[in-house]
């Protein structure tokens, strides 16, 4: 059996989707009436224009809105949503119904179950409203404007003080994955500076929110003074989007970002008053709304995404990552560079990355995983496709079931990967090692030839 690539001739399709586009400037619907929003978009005067930073388009998102192209639902994993607020009242369809009070345990249904989610004790009131706000925040009429405004919101409320329910939350997430095709999930939080004890629990949790098909994006965490070598986690964890403020003055040094994003002069809603205010100084957890509402955005709205089934979470995380300013080039200081939606939309995405996580043999034997490629007949090949990323994704294990002689060529389709993969028997199964080369994004073809030798 030979597997050939779902996606042919991506860059015709493209080049077609993005003339059709083009051609429909008739048919588009004036810019949102929210105040914040000339705000949001100006480029003349920083700090403010956070959504221009991004490169971001009215039009672009609203011709996909109005051609019913699925935007995914963002998980915001925070403090809660004040629904009260005038940036969301009246727009409650917007909440999942099946939102969760992890700090609880009790559901969030839309009502007066759901008033005042930020009311725990905690150091940043309204922290999740505010994250909610520059993810998602609906063309409304009312404030803002949030980088993906046609997206839903799953709120998964937690204790900011202590992450009381991240653990609920996370299981909640993946539980919920099951009935979306399409999840971003929004981190802008961090929970330590050692992967041990329950973060080892959390750990596996985002590897099955990943595993199910969501994409993870997580906050580099900001500089503490009295900490100067804390690594945050999620953030430093592999396969999460690890951002960073793109006025590279909030995030921790020793947690390189994947990309960077605005961070400060970013306009908000505001629990304590019920109005909106603009916040100067930088920090992660803002940065991180705002590439999750890109990423949410890009999948979406992206020429490739009426395909079928569409695009993939890690497809989506290739784009933001070669469409950054550092055009796929890695610093450890800024990743890949500030998200570009412009530069992304425009690119063609690599054939999907089929399996992950598969960073290691005992990842392959995770529940629901799907990890073994069986090859019952004397000869048979097999062809997968893979996406390597530095600082996220440097390497993929492949197992086949065979006693059989085992052939592995591998075919860089961008960047460049190890020329020889490595092959090796373990448990009567074969396992097949492909490494990134020296290119920091990196996709490939391999081919597996089952009753043959090199």
């Amino acid at each position: 059996m030979v597997c050939t690539p779902r996606h042919l001739g991506r860059l015709a399709l493209a080049v077609a989707l993005l003339a059709g586009l083009a051609g429909q400037a008739s048919a588009d619907a004036a810019d949102p009436l929210d105040p914040l929003y000339a705000d949001a978009v100006q480029t003349a005067s920083a700090p403010h224009g956070w959504l221009a930073r991004l490169d971001w388009d009215w039009l672009t998102l609203q011709r996909a809105a109005t051609s019913e192209r699925a935007f995914p639902t963002i998980a915001v994993v925070d403090s809660g949503v004040d629904v009260d607020h005038p940036e969301f009242a009246g727009n409650l369809d917007m909440i999942e119904a099946d939102s969760r009070d992890c700090s609880t345990g009790r559901a969030l249904t839309p009502g007066p179950g759901m008033r005042r989610l930020d009311d725990l004790d905690t150091d940043a009131p309204g922290h999740g409203t505010t994250v909610a706000g520059l993810a998602a925040a609906p063309a409304n009429g009312d404030g803002m404007v949030g980088a993906s405004p046609f997206s839903s919101l799953l709120v998964e409320r937690i204790a900011p003080r202590g992450l009381g329910g991240l653990d609920c939350a996370l299981a909640q997430v993946g539980r919920a994955l099951a009935g979306r095709g399409l999840l971003v999930v929004n981190l802008s939080l961090d929970y330590g500076a050692t992967p041990t004890g329950p973060a080892r629990t959390r750990a596996a949790a985002i590897a099955r929110i990943v595993r199910a098909g969501g994409l993870v994006v997580a906050a580099a965490g900001n500089r503490d003074p009295l900490v100067h070598a804390r690594v945050a986690y999620p953030a430093a964890l592999l396969h999460t989007l690890t951002v960073g403020d793109s006025e590279g003055v909030a995030a921790v040094r020793l947690t390189p970002p994947d990309l960077l994003a605005p961070g400060g002069g970013v306009s908000f809603p505001d629990v304590a008053t019920g109005e909106w205010r603009t916040r100067e100084q930088p920090t992660t957890s803002w940065a991180t709304a705002l590439a999750s509402g890109a990423a949410a955005a890009l999948w979406g709205a992206h020429p490739e995404a009426v395909d079928g089934a569409g695009l993939t979470a890690q497809q989506v995380a290739w784009l933001l990552r070669r469409g950054a300013s550092n055009s796929g080039r890695y610093r450890t200081s800024t990743g890949f560079g500030v998200i570009s939606l412009e530069r992304s939309m425009a690119l063609v995405a690599p054939a999907d990355d089929e399996i992950e996580p598969n960073d290691r043999g005992a990842d392959l034997g995770a529940a629901g995983a799907q990890l073994t490629l069986a090859c019952p007949g004397s000869r048979c090949g097999l062809e997968v496709h893979g996406l390597l990323a530095r600082n996220d994704d440097e390497v993929d294990v492949w197992k086949v079931r065979t006693d059989r002689p085992v052939c592995a060529r591998v075919r860089a389709t961008s960047g460049r990967v190890a020329r020889v993969p490595r092959v090796a028997r373990a448990g009567g199964a074969v396992f097949v090692t492909v490494r990134r080369g020296s290119t920091p994004l990196a996709a490939y073809t391999l081919t597996i030839d089952v009753g043959r030798r090199c």
